[in-house]
């Protein structure tokens, strides 16, 4: 699910219930100027919490054909 913070911002959400699943947490921010250029960061907690919390960082860059 994601959801509109402002106009160059997004904030999303995903969880997956599996045994090997987790629950993230991103944000997203189109870069002004720079048609379909997106960096984003994200935080996860495993549905097993021993396996300890992860983070990733992305650039996405999108185009059409």
């Amino acid at each position: 699910m994601a959801f509109p913070l402002y106009d160059c911002c997004s904030f999303g959400i995903d969880h997956s219930s599996s045994d090997g699943g987790a629950t993230w947490a991103g944000i997203f921010y189109s870069v002004p100027g720079v048609e379909g250029l997106t960096l984003n960061a994200n935080f996860g907690v495993p549905n097993n919490k021993a396996d300890g919390t992860q983070h990733s960082f992305g650039v996405i860059y999108a185009f059409r054909f």
